[in-house]
């Protein structure tokens, strides 16, 4: 939070008070600290033990499941891939890319592998 806060106040405090004054400066802040709330507590549930109710939300966490334990250059969305699909980085399962040579260096090794097997079986990888 300590780079994210002034980060998100030196965007939108200038922004929000040229259109609308004081106002609109705490109103743009406001709107952006939501938004980065919203979109952190949508990251932190791809990565907890909890299936989604909505099939909406389940896809959108196998696919960031598969950024951290297939390919990590790609499927770079957490609330949605409307971006990825635009900027050709989304892939909709594993046989779509290879598996990148570093994506266990993202905390997932042999040991992980064989507590979490089910992290393995979804990204199809060949251990």
């Amino acid at each position: 939070m300590y780079t994210t806060l002034p980060t998100i106040a030196v965007v939108t405090l200038p922004v929000g008070g040229l259109i609308g004054g004081s106002l609109g400066a705490a109103a743009a802040m406001a709107a952006a600290l939501g938004s980065t709330l919203f979109y952190e507590f949508r990251h932190c549930v791809e990565h907890l033990r909890y299936t989604p109710r909505s099939r909406f939300l389940r896809r959108i966490k196998q696919l960031h499941l598969l950024h951290h334990f297939h390919n990590e250059h790609g499927n770079y969305g957490i609330t949605n891939f409307f971006w990825d699909r635009m900027i050709g980085t989304y892939y909709g399962h594993a046989g779509k890319v290879p598996c990148s040579a570093t994506v266990f260096n993202l905390g997932y090794a042999e040991e992980e592998c064989a507590r979490y097997p089910w992290v393995a079986r979804i990204s199809e990888n060949k251990q």
